[in-house]
């Protein structure tokens, strides 16, 4: 740990690049889980519930490859910087959600979600933008620590964001959490003009960047880089779908409110948060012991979540997301942490973009495959039908990966 501190404390413009990332999930955050109780109280359908995380994810996957073009092609800075300010401004429209004008039309839910599809759509230009700068911030020595902490915000957020938006939502009103979403994107914007360092890679010319075709043709070459992309992808079809449940869970199966979500959510951030560093602590620095641990991850996620088809009380059951989520955490980690590693870095900020839109999309089709199924389908039977896919998932990719390793 003491290795992680010390490059945060050393090195300021890679604390500005974390910082901002860490402000900007946590502001998404706050915001998701008050939006999920609110839909789900107008509405009363797990569907429409799980079209929020919907709303989420879809348009992420479609602005995704022109996210990964931009970021190997205009000054990254530039992209966080105004994405970042336009989420702010678009997120402030929610402040009107409870207003009599909006709630006497009906047009609430169809806010939240347009909304929450135009900030995912922007988070897929900062995401492949923020993680592509990491190697111009950090040495090569110091990339693999910065790796982890920089994919460590998500689930630092998810934890500390889902668990306190759920709070605040339930007791002083879901408009904090709104105002606190739009300013936590304007530090994040600040906190990046203040990157001294260039961001982009001097190594690839416009013309070259504007194409996807390159990319492609390196996946093909490069079957280990290739298995590393389907890892998050693959996974996502059961573990987004399981995910999207877990508010109508907290809700109709325990009958808690906004904190009860926050609680369950937040359990998933804390074991997406504290998975890969003690996984990583147990097999070392080797990329081999690192990489081959991922499929691994994956059945402790499906393991977990048998305890939760089974799990009598909301306690047990936010136990069970968070061992879940330590492994699923670390999959994602360690996924992201060898694409850093094996990619050129003229091809990063494209490789990126291509994994979160493949990503991005399976976690739509799964989330909107079982909010449907639920309307009809106890939760539990349909979350534990998922927990037996993920492990013989994870089994078989690990078998399938396992001389991609070997060879490291």
């Amino acid at each position: 740990m003491s290795s992680y501190l010390r490059l945060l404390r050393e090195n300021p413009d890679f604390r500005r690049l974390y910082l901002a990332r860490l402000v900007s999930f946590g502001g998404d955050w706050f915001l998701l889980v008050p939006m999920l109780a609110l839909v789900h109280d107008l509405s009363d359908s797990p569907l429409l519930t799980a079209a929020v995380l919907t709303a989420n994810t879809l348009p992420a996957f479609l602005v995704s490859p022109l996210g990964g073009v931009l970021a190997d092609r205009l000054d990254r800075k530039k992209i966080i910087v105004w994405s970042s300010f336009v989420a702010a401004a678009a997120s402030s429209t929610l402040l009107t959600v409870n207003s009599a004008f909006v709630q006497e039309r009906g047009i609430a839910v169809p806010m939240v979600l347009g909304v929450m599809s135009i900030l995912a759509g922007l988070s897929a230009l900062i995401s492949p933008a923020s993680s592509a700068s990491l190697g111009q911030v950090v040495s090569e020595e110091n990339l693999g620590d910065g790796s982890f902490l920089l994919e460590s915000t998500w689930g630092t957020m998810a934890a500390v964001g889902a668990a306190l938006g759920g709070l605040v939502a339930a007791n002083w009103g879901r408009e904090r959490a709104i105002a606190f979403d739009a300013i936590s994107f304007l530090v994040a914007a600040i906190l990046t003009i203040r990157i001294k360092s260039k961001l982009n890679s001097s190594q690839v010319t416009t013309h070259e960047a504007t194409r996807i075709g390159p990319a492609l043709s390196y996946l093909r070459k490069r079957p280990a880089v290739s298995a590393l992309m389907t890892s998050k992808a693959g996974f996502a079809i059961f573990g987004a779908g399981a995910v999207a449940l877990l508010p109508t869970l907290a809700l109709d199966e325990f009958g808690a409110a906004d904190d009860g979500v926050g609680w369950l959510l937040g359990m998933r951030g804390v074991g997406v948060l504290i998975g890969p560093f003690i996984i990583r602590r147990l097999v070392g620095n080797r990329d081999r012991a690192i990489l081959g641990t991922i499929g691994f991850c994956m059945t402790v996620w499906g393991i977990s979540y048998f305890g939760i088809a089974f799990a009598p009380t909301l306690l047990i059951a936010a136990i069970c997301v968070l061992i879940g989520h330590a492994g699923a955490g670390s999959q994602w980690s360690f996924s992201s942490y060898g694409l850093q590693m094996y990619t050129a870095p003229e091809l990063k900020g494209r490789i990126f973009g291509l994994d979160f839109a493949a990503v991005t999309l399976t976690s739509t089709a799964s989330q909107l495959l079982f909010g449907w199924l639920a309307i009809r389908t106890p939760i539990t039977i349909i979350i534990f039908w998922l927990a037996v896919a993920a492990v013989g998932f994870g089994i078989i990719w690990r078998q399938v990966t396992l001389k991609y390793w070997a060879a490291m």
